[in-house]
């Protein structure tokens, strides 16, 4: 990026600071217009899918995602053998920078996703990281369904991620399944997670995101069509608070509920 852009553009500014200070190197594109977003990866030559979520992510243009944090966890598997979902050097978004959405990412790096024993929820230690027994991003990567999580003190205790993501100012957060239909039984590659602060900006996003990953190659469930909400924990409750919001908006402001999707 040119010295000038820097020079002369605030959120250039802010955005050379916050990678300044981040414990990793980062990469970084910075959004040329409004409804672009600001996207963040780690490595120039990454592997297959977290590229093509990177480029999802680049092209994901919505009309309001105004605070909130969007991340990859990916199954890697781990020196022991075992297979643990992580957000370590994966691709992810924040809304903006001048919020606490960059502490809960950095409180995410710090965790992993059991998904190859299902035992009781809880948390254990292994060397640096600690690893979430019974977590949503688990149970939508082993049950091949979407996640819903309406944030509050009940839902954080036991469970150190969402307590980081209410201390950040979150209130609702989606685990959605990724499938990669060009490999064998169209298997799950990883588990994109939207936390945001606001819940009625759920929908615009994912409807703009699954269009964005579909150009990729890359496939998970239609939010209207084809989520199976009845099977999901707090989805109808979440579900009817959100599209309440979308009507209040919508008419406070003379929209179209179209502008949201």
């Amino acid at each position: 990026m040119l010295q000038e852009e820097f020079t002369y553009n605030p959120l250039a500014r802010a955005l050379g600071a916050f990678l300044e200070s981040y414990p990793t190197t980062l990469h970084s594109s910075l959004p040329s217009s409004w409804y672009e977003l600001m996207v963040f990866w780690s490595h120039d030559d990454p592997e297959p899918i977290p590229d093509k979520i990177r480029c999802a992510f680049q092209n994901l243009h919505v009309f309001v995602f105004s605070k909130g944090l969007i991340q990859f966890w990916a199954p890697p598997k781990s020196a022991s053998g075992r297979q643990l979902l992580t957000t370590a050097d994966q691709p992810f978004i924040l809304a903006t920078l001048h919020g606490d959405e960059d502490k809960y990412r950095l409180c995410s790096l710090k965790y992993q996703y059991c998904v190859d024993n299902p035992n009781p929820g809880g948390v254990e230690e292994d060397e640096d990281v600690r690893i979430i027994r019974d977590g949503a991003a688990g149970r939508a990567f082993l049950n091949q369904t979407p996640e819903l999580l309406f944030l509050d003190l009940k839902v954080a205790a036991g469970s150190p991620l969402v307590s980081s993501a209410l201390e950040s100012g979150l209130r609702c957060c989606v685990m959605f399944p990724v499938f990669d239909p060009s490999q064998s039984s169209c298997c799950c590659v990883g588990v994109v997670e939207c936390s945001t602060r606001l819940p009625y900006e759920l929908i615009g996003v994912f409807n703009k995101l699954n269009t964005a990953l579909e150009k990729e190659g890359l496939k998970t469930f239609h939010v209207r069509d084809r989520l199976p909400y009845k099977t999901m924990r707090g989805w109808k409750h979440v579900k009817n608070e959100i599209d309440e919001a979308l009507k209040i908006i919508s008419h406070t402001h003379g929209l179209d509920l179209a502008h949201f999707i």
